[in-house]
């Protein structure tokens, strides 16, 4: 990461300059640009949301008339969004409550019977990994300790598919997000011994494409927790793949660039770095893959600004223990 990421500290995996504030700018001036900051940032965020949106329905693959729009509902619906299924019809009496936000939840599972898939239908298993957004041509790893995990990655293997799918969970209802991400595993390392058999694997893998679910074939297990779900997916199409949007793309750059410019200058951390802009090959006309990177870039910021955060409190937190154990 060296190479696109300047500055004198690197956050482990993430894609993010570490540096460090400018303790010598005058006050005034400082308040002034922290607020500048703060207002372009709230700009690139709303930009970046809507891109974010493009891989959960309603929304299309790229952000349309953006610079029109007054407000950031979704552009669409993506194609083959039809009603949802749970083992049973689901009849559609309106748009969900959530899609304003971008994200359609599937109904709360039902501890029905098992039912079949649909002739030719892609089947895949289940693999919810709590409120995370993943997003295409990224790399996770995972270590894998559940039962029913350990028992899906053994099928996966011997099968030769490698490919599950994972989803968002409501965190407040259980509900699975609609729209799914298909990871293929690229590597697997048993850890049995070195963990005492606490973890089974640890695997790398590929986020490759989204499809939105259309049935859980075995709702009862998700409770009992014996196996892990399986399901019927739709491959997720944007509709508007062959069309271009260069007033977006630019003011999206545009924006970008005054983030890293500002937080340059105010040696904001963690910060990007102004070499990121060698990621993309135009400013007026971005490639899917290049606003995908883009979205990844303010998803890896904010994690990493939450782990500076939590350590400057645990810093100071091992402070004052230490400042109360010498009284």
């Amino acid at each position: 990461r060296r190479g696109l990421f300047g500055g004198t500290e690197l956050a482990r995996s993430s894609a993010v300059v570490i540096g460090h504030q400018d303790q010598g700018a005058d006050t005034k001036v400082w308040s002034s640009c922290v607020m500048a900051a703060h207002n372009t940032a709230l700009v690139l965020v709303a930009i970046c949301v809507q891109v974010a949106n493009a891989w959960v329905p309603p929304a299309v693959g790229r952000i349309g008339a953006l610079a029109a729009r007054p407000n950031l509902s979704a552009a669409g619906r993506s194609a083959g969004s039809a009603p949802l299924k749970m083992g049973l019809e689901i009849a559609n009496d309106g748009e969900d409550e959530d899609a304003e936000e971008g994200i359609n939840w599937m109904p709360p599972l039902t501890m029905t019977a098992d039912v079949e898939k649909e002739d030719g239908a892609q089947v895949f298993p289940l693999f919810p990994l709590g409120s995370v957004v993943y997003l295409p041509n990224t790399e996770h790893i995972l270590s894998i300790f559940e039962p029913r995990y350990r028992s899906m990655y053994n099928d996966i293997l011997l099968s030769g598919g490698r490919s599950f799918a994972t989803c968002m969970v409501n965190e407040e209802t259980g509900q699975f997000a609609e729209t799914a991400m298909i990871f293929y595993l690229d590597e697997l390392k048993e850890v049995s011994q070195q963990t005492n058999d606490q973890v089974k694997y640890i695997c790398k893998h590929q986020a490759t494409r989204r499809v939105n679910l259309k049935k859980v074939l075995n709702p009862k297990v998700w409770k009992d927790g014996s196996t892990y779900l399986k399901v019927q997916v739709e491959d997720l199409e944007d509709v508007d793949t062959e069309e271009t949007y260069p007033d977006d793309d630019q003011l999206l750059m545009q924006v970008f660039r005054e983030v890293v410019d500002l937080q340059d200058k105010l040696k904001e951390e963690p910060r990007f770095s102004p070499t990121l802009f060698s990621m993309f090959n135009s400013e007026t006309n971005l490639e899917d893959e290049e606003v995908w990177s883009l979205v990844n870039l303010w998803q890896t910021l904010a994690n990493e600004r939450v782990g500076a955060v939590r350590k400057k409190k645990t810093d100071e937190v091992s402070r004052r223990h230490e400042r109360y154990g010498r009284l």
